[in-house]
């Protein structure tokens, strides 16, 4: 039945399917703002409760993770937030620009009729979202006006730069392209960029969900959902209140050394003098662009033979290194990872931020356990060797298993340079910080202003990062909050693994990345199902 679902699901969005290597639908792109696509889902969702809530016998992983799927799903339902899907934070526009040059090669002559098909199929998208914004404000559904503000900044700089085109190769045909994008598809961002203008006057000032109506049952289904555990925001947040307690003792077991390794001659200096020291430290930036990406990838081959070894029974395929596309570099954090094509040889990649100073030296081995081994390349590129059904992989795809399992990665560096410790540090630090933030903006209300100086003052990123995290947990609420989770779920987990069964830790891993990315409750059950069977033998 989940094998089912997720095909319904594939159904509904093409471009997903394109994702995934599929080009028998690179023509199409689903409106997920249109009336007739909410309806479709919420049709789709009450076909399958009826089925999941049927009383039976059958108690497998498909089962209890469709379960939660359809239970969820049903949950949110009960919340609007289409007046919410263009937001400066991984804005679709910005990124349907991205998609047609990273997922959609252009080959022969079908290829560009395909592409503008898609560009069609994008401007009912952006119109909805319009009646939809509009619509909202009616009821006082809007986004922040800081975040409006934001938005028409990007998207003028976006027409400025004329990124909504595509380059085309000399041997295609363009002209029909060119036509399309200049009478249909520039208009409507044009109309769209003055409606915000307009818009902007009905934002609200807050910046959190909770001032909404019903803003605040709508965060807990939101952190239900992020999370996949049944957790509250007051949880959240009294957690991340400890746990950054716990991480400046953690930071006290190597500060000594810390400061000596720089050379700073002061033993008394406060946390907030040695962060600004370090963060204005030339060397430990790099000069060129290029010797990031070097750097990069000489520590995708150190992971790979010291680190994968030792923890892991099986090795991947590598993935690529490549630069952050100019157009959402701005925005970005100093790493992110795409997943392999599962129907197409797309390799896996970790995309890197070569923006000056948003990438220091000692932060390299973190983020590439994150994004690459053993953290996301890992996971997905383990998943496509060893042939585990599409479904599985994806139907019940969630950030708290996949985020939290990149986190958890991060445990594995091996080194007693204090300053690669402070990298790891750092993103410890902002994971924990986020459990705080997020909650203290949707949940409790914090302002702008509170929000920031609080990140400034616990995690020593460059102001540009921080705003731009920042900006993504107002305009993604709830998500940020699954990394700390997850991590704090696979450590728990691991514990009990090694300490009831008679597996080792590759044992575990195995145990976990053979599941896929299912919700941590069902994880939770096939880990201890197995401890149970293992204890038979």
């Amino acid at each position: 039945m989940l094998r089912r679902f997720f095909q319904d699901e594939l159904d509904m969005n093409p471009s997903f399917r394109s994702f995934l290597g599929d080009k028998s639908r690179n023509w199409d792109y689903e409106n997920i703002a249109s009336e007739r696509y909410k309806r479709r889902w919420e049709e789709l969702i009450a076909k399958y409760k009826k089925l999941v809530d049927k009383p039976t016998t059958i108690i497998d992983l498909d089962m209890l993770t469709l379960k939660w799927i359809v239970h969820n799903e049903h949950a949110l339902l009960d919340f609007q937030d289409e007046w919410m899907y263009i937001m400066p934070h991984e804005n679709p526009i910005l990124g349907f620009a991205i998609e047609d040059t990273q997922i959609y090669p252009l080959k022969e002559q079908r290829d560009v009729v395909d592409l503008i098909s898609r560009t069609r199929k994008r401007i009912p998208f952006i119109r909805d979202v319009m009646r939809e914004m509009k619509d909202g404000s009616r009821m006082d559904l809007t986004i922040p006006k800081i975040m409006c503000k934001k938005l028409i900044y990007q998207l003028e700089h976006f027409m400025k730069t004329q990124s909504y085109y595509i380059k085309i190769p000399k041997h295609l045909d363009n002209k029909e392209y060119i036509h399309v994008i200049d009478t249909e598809y520039v208009p409507v961002l044009y109309h769209f960029i003055d409606f915000l203008k307009v818009h902007l006057r009905s934002c609200r000032s807050s910046i959190g969900i909770c001032n909404i109506r019903n803003g605040k049952d709508m965060y807990r289904a939101i952190i239900r959902s992020s999370t996949t555990l049944d957790i509250t925001p007051e949880e959240i947040f009294d957690y991340g209140k400890q746990d950054i307690k716990n991480l400046y003792r953690e930071l006290g077991t190597f500060r000594k050394d810390l400061i000596v390794a720089f050379g700073i001659k002061d033993n008394n200096i406060s946390n907030a003098a040695l962060f600004k020291y370090i963060k204005s430290n030339e060397s430990e930036y790099f000069e060129k662009s290029h010797d990031i990406i070097v750097a990069y990838k000489h520590a995708q081959d150190r992971i790979r033979n010291n680190i994968i070894p030792k923890y892991f029974g099986y090795t991947v395929r590598k993935y690529n290194v490549l630069p952050i596309p100019k157009l959402v570099e701005a925005s970005s954090p100093g790493a992110y990872y795409q997943m392999p094509g599962i129907g197409s040889k797309r390799r896996g990649s970790v995309f890197i931020n070569t923006t000056p100073k948003r990438n220091p030296k000692y932060t390299i081995d973190v983020l590439s356990l994150h994004e690459g081994i053993p953290g996301h390349h890992y996971q997905y590129q383990y998943m496509k060797q060893h042939k585990m059904p599409l479904y599985r992989m994806y139907a019940g795809d969630n950030d708290a298993y996949t985020e939290g399992w990149a986190l958890y990665c991060e445990g594995f560096i091996d080194t007693k340079d204090p300053r690669i410790l402070f990298g790891k540090w750092i993103y410890s630090m902002l994971r924990t910080v986020r459990l705080v933030v997020d909650t203290g903006i949707h949940y409790y209300g914090w302002s702008y202003k509170r929000a920031l100086e609080y990140m400034k003052k616990h995690v020593p990123l460059e102001d540009d990062e921080i705003i731009s995290e920042l900006d993504r947990y107002i305009c993604n609420p709830g998500q940020a909050v699954s990394y700390k989770i997850g991590e704090r779920f696979f450590l728990d987990e691991k514990k009990i693994y090694i300490d009831e069964s008679r597996g080792t830790i590759k044992d575990f891993h195995r145990e976990v990345l053979e599941c896929g990315p299912l919700p941590l409750d069902v994880v939770r059950y096939k880990l201890r199902h197995r401890i149970r069977c293992d204890n038979k033998k």
